[in-house]
């Protein structure tokens, strides 16, 4: 299924099961239209699975707004304007937490995973690269308040010929949190703006 030059690529609302939307959803090509609040998909039902997905020409890839969500071998791109790209881009925003995610593949957004205040996932084989200098910085793994997600067998995208002003495996709005790296592989060490997450390395 392709689906191209849309706002919002698919919507999964609240479901009438509890709240359960109970969608398997795979193979799917999203387009999006490249304005400033294009989403590839947007997921407000529980208990949701989300398999083989290409999305491009979105601010934002994927936003979780719901727990329970299975996501594997997503990859958005992103090939937008400058303008607003190191405020608002992001590859997977998840702002409920309770969510697993595999090989899913954030491709130049400035933020590649973020987590809403509280929120706690689990990321297995995940990844995060750039592939040119757009904006002025590059964040991996982003954390509105304490970094409370399990990051497992991730290697970090940041290369120095695409270094930018700012490049961060972790930014957090607060110290502390259960988080952690486990197998983490980082590229390119010398061009990382801060070590955060040295903190959370297991």
């Amino acid at each position: 299924t392709s689906i191209k030059n849309v706002e919002v690529g698919i919507h999964v609302k609240h479901g009438a099961n509890s709240g359960s939307s109970d969608c398997d959803i795979s193979g799917v090509n999203i387009v999006g239209n490249n304005s400033s609040t294009s989403i590839g998909l947007l997921v407000e039902g529980y208990d949701n699975t989300f398999t083989n997905m290409r999305i491009a020409a979105v601010n934002t890839g994927v936003v979780l707004k719901s727990q329970a969500n299975m996501l594997r071998n997503i990859h958005p791109l992103y090939y937008g304007g400058k303008n607003g790209y190191d405020q608002s881009s992001c590859g997977f925003r998840d702002e409920a937490g309770c969510n697993w995610y595999d090989f899913c593949y954030s491709d130049e957004f400035a933020t590649a995973f973020y987590n809403s205040k509280n929120a706690a996932s689990q990321y297995n084989n995940c990844f995060a690269y750039w592939y040119s200098k757009r904006g002025t910085k590059h964040t991996i793994f982003k954390a509105e308040g304490k970094f409370n997600s399990l990051v497992s067998n991730t290697r970090s995208g940041l290369r120095a010929n695409n270094a930018v002003k700012e490049n961060n495996i972790l930014e957090v709005g607060a110290d502390g949190g259960d988080g952690c790296f486990i197998n983490l592989y980082v590229d390119n060490k010398e061009i990382l703006t801060n070590k955060t997450y040295e903190k959370y390395l297991k």
